[in-house]
């Protein structure tokens, strides 16, 4: 307790550090809410980058925190693509499994369904086709439709 205080009161007295120390223990249920509500579950989607290559060298990734609906993803793509630009898009759930979709540039709104489909939803079917409940770790899928997925099953997601 007082190691507590002594640190959050910057202080030697001890009755100051035990003060400050109850306050803070007292008052630390709401980060310890807030910490508890941003719990996840090992198959969520935490992270997802879109990535625009184009004549071979990525263009500025593009960051966010949900995967994009099918329009959404056609949306943006139809501002920042030219035709023949590969489009991918890695989705990172919490337990490092990776999912990656990707397709050169004009695409459909079938191809941006499959790209846009949760990796909460390959990594669960993933799992339920291997007869196990449970995620045993990192697995990494790749989604490739078109002409890129040409010569592409072997090569790394990023």
């Amino acid at each position: 307790m007082r190691e507590i205080g002594s640190f959050l009161a910057e202080s030697t007295d001890v009755a100051t550090c035990d003060t400050v120390a109850r306050d803070a223990l007292r008052n630390g249920h709401h980060e310890l809410h807030s910490f508890a509500e941003s719990r996840c579950a090992p198959d969520e989607v935490v992270l997802v980058r879109l990535d625009v290559i184009r004549g071979g060298a990525m263009l500025r990734p593009m960051w966010y925190r949900e995967v994009p609906s099918p329009i959404g993803l056609l949306v943006v793509c139809a501002g920042v693509c030219h035709d023949g630009d590969v489009v991918r898009l890695v989705q990172l759930t919490a337990s490092l499994a990776r999912v990656t979709g990707e397709d050169v540039w004009p695409f459909g709104l079938e191809t941006a369904e499959q790209m846009s489909i949760p990796a909460t939803v390959r990594v669960r079917a993933a799992a339920a086709g291997a007869g196990t409940a449970a995620l045993g770790g990192p697995a990494d899928e790749t989604v490739s439709r078109g002409s890129a997925a040409r010569g592409s099953a072997n090569r790394p997601a990023d």
